[in-house]
């Protein structure tokens, strides 16, 4: 019994594109096009660290212009529904690793439920001055890869 997921950077057999002296745009799109190539794979989804988003999201062309479009528009905006990057959604995981973007295909990967999910609640201690309740919830889970040649960090 493994107490955590692996995550999807720990599964073997993953594309990897290196950034090298790439920026972040072109090192995702390149990725975007090694996941089609490679991993005959429609990506539709692009994870990045938060510090990685700012970066991407604050980036100006020679006349100040945001590449992502600014704060006004669907691209730049900082509601997470409207997050795009190269027109793949994008999601900023706070625990992801800086200086990684994730690209995948998300049928690639499902989520594993062995049990079903078992939840309960109590009022302890100071719960009932506080207005708070304890919960608990517990379930055996996996992360099962499909097709980890539809991913590429």
């Amino acid at each position: 019994m493994q107490p955590n997921l692996r995550g999807l950077l720990n599964v073997s057999g993953i594309l990897i594109q290196a950034r090298s002296t790439d920026g972040r745009a072109d090192a995702i799109l390149k990725a975007i096009t090694k996941c089609r190539v490679n991993g005959d794979a429609e990506p539709d989804l692009v994870i990045v660290s938060a510090s990685d988003w700012q970066t991407l999201a604050l980036e100006k062309d020679a006349n100040g212009n945001y590449y992502f479009g600014g704060r006004s528009t669907a691209a730049g905006a900082i509601e997470p529904s409207k997050q795009r990057v190269w027109g793949l959604r994008c999601v900023v995981d706070v625990a992801a690793p800086t200086g990684t973007a994730l690209v995948l295909d998300t049928s690639a990967v499902a989520l594993a439920v062995a049990d079903d999910v078992t939840v309960s609640w109590a009022e302890t201690g100071t719960d009932f001055t506080t207005n708070s309740v304890t919960v608990r919830a517990e379930a055996r889970i996996g992360l099962a890869v499909l097709r980890p040649e539809r991913l590429s960090p």
